[in-house]
């Protein structure tokens, strides 16, 4: 999406497991392509998540790239931690994680621990530090404006931020979230997907079993590992800040900082992860800075609904370049014209789509082959949590009408690959 200011679904995508479309078969120039065309020096360091594709991508625009470990996702011509002399701090990444199960994601990933592994030998950290080498390095065509790329897999789990910013958080007193008045998930999409996914059921059983034994200072300790790698990603942001600004970069500069998904976080009965279409998950940050910000918008916060898909026209927009149509995002410089925001979630068997305005949130599910049917319905003012499923609320009916017509009409725009009922399969 932030690639291509498209939907997964419009490059034939359900989850990650789905091959994405070869570097000759992409509608668009992807991001970093369509603005070294536009004359810009780019260079990408970190994840990007292409996906798994039917034969190895190139970097895709990015003249220099540095993608870290192998299992982030391959390319050609890219500089990998296997190539570089320091493999054994990889190697030592990898012991202290092992148990931590598939993407981290297992109970033991989320109960977490201090890592000992220094921070330039995590996966992040490395590719950090590589980042930061470059640009003191003042490599870029100084002749041409520059597209800085830089992207973590934390604070994805597992937690095991490194000593120094877990000690920031040891002591602080801190709260578990709350939890919803119902034990098992009430006729959701969730409940949905545990049926029809036994790896998705077991793994929820799993985290729930862990957390439950171990009571709950385990949760907040959970939520204290994360918050602490989120404090070590923003220092690994703000040192390639302070280096950009030393060579002068951000004397007429735009700076994005964004996230691809959210963190459920024990939240809804002890479930981890974000295969899901809660605000938990979908609901990211999207802040803009720097000097080429206009004026006005500077010290603001603005109550518009934006997508990932906004990324590329705005960008393309920036840089002189109309965007290719047809591009499901809008130009963040311009007034906003979405009622409201649209996710689609397919995986496991299970295609889900969610319409959001300000104050109200519809889903829509169904299991492959018609079973599992459902919707929710959401009063997010007086329900911030989503645990009151609205949908059948006699009183609710001309609400969910109303917004079942205008997520029927985006799916209609969209075409047949979109996820979700009312979109073909």
């Amino acid at each position: 999406s932030m690639m291509t200011g498209r939907y997964p679904s419009d490059l034939g995508l359900g989850d990650n497991d789905d091959p994405t479309p070869a570097d000759d078969q992409l509608p668009v120039p992807p991001l970093p392509e369509m603005l070294r065309r536009a004359g810009y020096a780019t260079a990408g360091f970190g994840k990007t998540h292409w996906g798994r594709c039917g034969s190895l991508p190139g970097t895709r625009g990015f003249e220099t790239r540095v993608v870290g470990c192998r299992e982030v996702g391959e390319e050609r011509g890219v500089t990998l931690w296997q190539d570089d002399d320091d493999g054994a701090g990889l190697s030592r990444y990898r012991q202290e994680v092992a148990d931590y199960g598939p993407g981290e994601e297992g109970a033991k990933g989320y109960l977490g621990t201090v890592s000992r592994v220094p921070s330039h030998q995590h996966r992040d950290g490395w590719v950090a530090e590589q980042a930061l080498r470059w640009l003191e390095a003042d490599r870029a065509d100084r002749t041409k404006p520059l597209f800085f790329y830089l992207s973590f897999l934390k604070p994805h789990a597992g937690h095991n931020p490194p000593a120094e910013f877990a000690q920031l958080y040891r002591g602080r007193s801190a709260t578990a979230p709350g939890q919803p008045p119902w034990q098992e998930e009430p006729g959701t999409h969730l409940a949905a997907l545990d049926r029809a996914s036994a790896f998705h059921r077991d793994r929820h059983a799993e985290w729930r079993e862990a957390f439950r034994a171990r009571g709950e200072q385990a949760l907040i300790r959970s939520w204290q590992l994360y918050f602490a790698n989120c404090t070590w990603l923003d220092h690994q942001f703000d040192r390639a800040l302070a280096a950009l600004a030393r060579l002068g970069r951000l004397d007429n500069a735009l700076i994005v900082y964004l996230s691809d998904h959210g963190e459920v976080l024990g939240e809804r009965r002890l479930r981890f992860s974000k295969y899901c279409l809660y605000d938990s998950s979908v609901r990211v940050p999207l802040i803009l800075g720097g000097s080429a910000l206009p004026s006005a918008w500077r010290g603001t916060e603005q109550d518009r609904l934006v997508e990932l898909v906004d990324l590329y026209p705005t960008l393309a927009a920036l840089a002189g370049v109309p965007a290719i149509a047809p591009c499901r995002g809008e130009n963040l410089f311009e007034p906003g014209r979405r009622a409201a925001g649209f996710a689609e979630l397919c995986t496991s068997g299970l295609r889900a789509s969610m319409w959001r305005n300000r104050t109200h949130k519809l889903i829509r599910f169904a299991r492959e082959g018609g079973k599992d049917q459902g919707g929710e319905l959401y009063d997010l003012q007086q329900d911030p949590g989503e645990w009151n499923n609205l949908y059948d609320d006699p009183v609710m009916l001309p609400l969910r009408k109303e917004l079942d017509q205008q997520l029927e009409a985006r799916l209609l725009l969209l075409g047949d690959n979109v996820a979700g009922p009312g979109g073909a399969s």
